[in-house]
């Protein structure tokens, strides 16, 4: 799938502000501006509660989903609760085989491979048992292969990208300290260059040529 157009907004504020200001920009950016009922948006996060926190009020009836990778990264997590540095193929082959149910959306053989594993080893059978626990909960939003033939994106890696070269590239530099007001004024500016909304801002009831 090819991004059409790319808006950026980032702050260091809390999850209702930063909620806030995606949607006012979302919004100026046209969605919505259709049925609401019929048109579809697409929320990507990681298992996060506050993600999914702002749909209600912020994304009335967006599909869900999980990123892709994120839910990979919790079968790697299981593997290494189970498997000895040196059972490099058991370990490889395990998350093989259960990636197959996950890239298909079968959720429940996800869980249940977790579980057969927290059979063999109840030393870390909590452990796993929370890792089955939140394929569950997140089911509905890991149908990755309805959501691939729907055409939607499954993966965040625009977002991944977006977080470093908005954020990553201009404040974590050497020698930087940021209180709060600073960081939001130079993360602003920055949203401005990257959105190419800067003259508009500045000179807002100027026409196009």
């Amino acid at each position: 799938m090819r991004t059409e157009s790319i808006r950026y907004v980032a702050g260091r504020q809390n999850a209702a502000a930063f909620g806030k200001k995606l949607s006012e920009l979302a919004l100026k950016s046209g969605i919505y501006q259709k049925d609401i009922n019929t048109q579809v948006i697409v929320l990507i996060g990681d298992g996060a509660a506050w993600i999914w926190n702002l749909c209600p009020e912020d994304f009335p009836n967006a599909v869900q989903i999980v990123d892709y990778p994120h839910a990979v990264s919790h079968l790697s997590d299981v593997a290494k609760l189970v498997f000895e540095e040196t059972e490099t193929e058991l370990f490889e082959a395990w998350i093989k085989e259960t990636e197959c149910f996950l890239h298909d959306g079968n959720i429940a053989e996800v869980a249940s491979s977790i579980r057969a594993l927290a059979t063999q080893h109840p030393e870390v059978s909590e452990s796993l048992e929370r890792e089955a626990r939140y394929f569950e909960k997140h089911a509905n939003r890991m149908q990755s292969k309805a959501f691939r033939e729907k055409g939607y994106m499954i993966g965040s890696g625009v977002i991944e990208s977006a977080c470093k070269h908005v954020v990553g590239e201009r404040c974590p530099q050497a020698a930087m300290r940021w209180e709060k007001p600073g960081i939001n004024a130079v993360l602003k500016w920055r949203c401005l260059s990257k959105n190419k909304a800067w003259d508009r801002y500045w000179y807002p009831n100027t026409k196009a040529a």
